[in-house]
């Protein structure tokens, strides 16, 4: 613990840069006298969040400061996509290092293998032995440029990489004569997939160590544990979680990537262990789980949304664990975040959803869709969105925006109650317009003749039934004919004049009289007032505001069916 305190002492400042948002910290720490220091103590993913909102030349400032522990790990997220090595990424960090300070780049060339070189330069550079007259064997050809450093192996690149590989390449031969003649074989005989499988398999045990477990490990992570099995599980020990207090660094604050609007449940519980010897230990377990979480779900980690994404889910699944073991005992939440791994906290929020999960495929299995998806599309927008997102492997929770949905993960408890709730609302209104309306499922074929597939929903049957029961024809789902329909219409509207407005009591007697036909509960009940709401909406929207005489045309309504 003395050891902990020291080094939170220490880090003051860098713990500052670490709580800033990614965009300002390059200014921060450029201002500061003990820059080079303060770099190289950042933990390398938070180095690489840094770098990536930063210009060019602060990049390669911070670049210029980094430890070659540091450039190794960014180069073993950037050059990989999954198990393939970016090029076009080798060429861009490439122009960087060319800007970089030459000595930096010369030290982090010394620390590296001859694989990794092969990694960062053999998929854009190839070499060639010189002919009888020592040229070179063959023309570059346009856009590229070749050189030799021995007039005997000619390097061919792109011509605007060429500097840069040749000042790396003397680099390498004045420091290792051995590994530079090594780094030439791979080059000659071009970088091959058997060659990128052995880099890779070294490149993952590196990045092992910060959590990146591989694809199979990763999904461990997903084993559902119940909140009843939770306090069985082995409490974490004191000082374990975190191998960046040993080496004097602090965590990475993948939190801190979490976006506006989600829960603040676990910041807040966060922010609670600020200045304490378990932060530390803490926020080591949260970028572990946020790094596991990103191989697990088949993340770029080269992408600059790949952390704040895997962070959203980490974030979502622990705090959906605590509300759903501790209900609002914010100090019993607390006293767990000390205790207990987060992975488990993780597990029970992920057991969770899919249980929520689990009965939206048991509805759609055993209840009136009868294990045909295409059948929730008789259900209203956002009900069939909100369903698929849910049946998915891995569930999503659809959030309504400005600019349209999207799908994200779960961020709450209270997200997954109202997806369980769709999908009880789902499974009634399904059942009430089969029984009460007397909807037939067959009868979609006949329908769509008539209506486009968009516009044939669950208020276009509800609506299609009440006009019929105005005009006397019973409560059924049948067409209505053009020349009808503003008699039945004017039977439902409060006065004659736009914009005219259903009558409140219709709704009333329509729901007393769904009460007589189907025994509804109180839930139920809501749903069908919900329902008839939205119905009603919609009715006047398309109907309240044109003449009595103007029929629209029926291939662009959704609320009535009329031929």
């Amino acid at each position: 613990m003395k050891r902990a305190k020291e080094i939170t002492r220490k880090l003051s400042g860098l713990q500052e840069i670490l709580q800033a948002p990614p965009a300002e910290r390059a200014a921060m720490i450029l201002d500061r006298d003990d820059a080079e220091a303060l770099v190289s103590r950042i933990p390398p993913e938070e180095l690489l969040l840094t770098l990536r909102p930063a210009g060019r030349d602060v990049m390669v400032d911070l670049l210029s400061l980094a430890r070659p522990a540091q450039l190794s790990f960014l180069m073993d997220l950037e050059l990989w996509d999954k198990d393939l090595i970016r090029p076009e990424r080798a060429r861009y960090w490439l122009s960087l290092f060319d800007e970089c300070d030459p000595a930096r780049v010369a030290l982090w060339l010394h620390s590296m293998e001859t694989v990794d070189l092969a990694v960062l330069i053999g998929k854009v550079a190839k070499a060639e032995l010189a002919d009888e007259e020592g040229q070179p064997p063959s023309d570059p050809g346009e856009g590229f440029g070749s050189f030799s450093l021995d007039r005997f192996h000619y390097i061919t690149t792109d011509e605007a990489l060429v500097n840069v590989v040749r000042k790396m390449l003397l680099s390498i031969r004045q420091d290792d004569e051995k590994k530079y003649f090594h780094l030439l074989e791979t080059l000659l005989t071009e970088f091959d997939s058997e060659d990128e499988e052995f880099a890779l398999k070294f490149r993952n045990i590196r990045i092992a160590e910060h959590g990146f477990a591989t694809f199979e490990e990763a999904q461990q992570l997903y084993l559902p544990l119940k909140p009843e099995q939770f306090e069985g599980t082995e409490p974490r020990r004191e000082g374990a979680g975190s191998p960046f207090l040993e080496e004097g660094y602090v965590a990475p604050r993948y939190p801190l990537l979490l976006t506006p609007g989600g829960s603040t449940l676990l910041p807040e519980i966060l922010n609670s262990f600020a200045d304490t010897d378990q932060a530390e230990y803490i926020y080591s377990q949260l970028a572990s789980l946020t790094n596991k979480v990103a191989v697990a779900e088949g993340l770029d980690l080269g992408e600059p949304k790949t952390f704040a994404q895997a962070a959203q889910k980490v974030a979502g699944c622990i705090t959906i664990g605590l509300e759903a073991l501790f209900g609002s005992d914010r100090e019993r939440m607390t006293k767990a975040v000390d205790r207990y791994w987060l992975e488990n906290l993780f597990r029970v929020g992920w057991y969770r959803i899919l249980m929520m999960s689990a009965k939206a495929k048991e509805m759609v299995d055993d209840s009136w869709p009868n294990s045909k998806l295409e059948r929730l599309l008789l259900l209203d927008s956002p009900l069939p969105q909100l369903l698929n997102a849910i049946l998915r492997r891995k569930p999503k929770w659809l959030e309504a925006g400005v600019t349209g949905d999207k799908l994200r993960d779960f961020a709450s408890l209270n997200e997954v109650e109202l997806a369980e709730r769709a999908v009880l609302k789902a499974e009634f209104l399904g059942r009430y317009l089969l029984t009460v309306v007397q909807f037939r499922l067959d009868d979609i074929n006949q329908v769509h003749t008539n209506l486009a597939d968009e516009n044939l929903r669950g208020q276009t049957i509800f609506l299609t039934a009440l006009v019929n029961a105005a005009l006397g024809r019973g409560y059924h789902f049948a067409p209505i004919e053009s020349d009808q329909l503003s008699t039945g219409l004017n039977c439902l509207w409060i006065k004659r004049d736009p914009p005219r407005k259903v009558a409140p009591r219709l709704v009333e007697t329509a729901i007393e009289w769904s009460e007589h036909q189907l025994e509804l509960s109180g839930l139920e009940k809501q749903f069908l007032v919900e329902f008839f709401s939205d119905s009603v909406k919609l009715l006047e929207d398309e109907f309240g505001h044109l003449p009595l005489t103007e029929t629209p045309d029926p291939r662009f309504l959704s609320g009535i069916w009329i031929v």
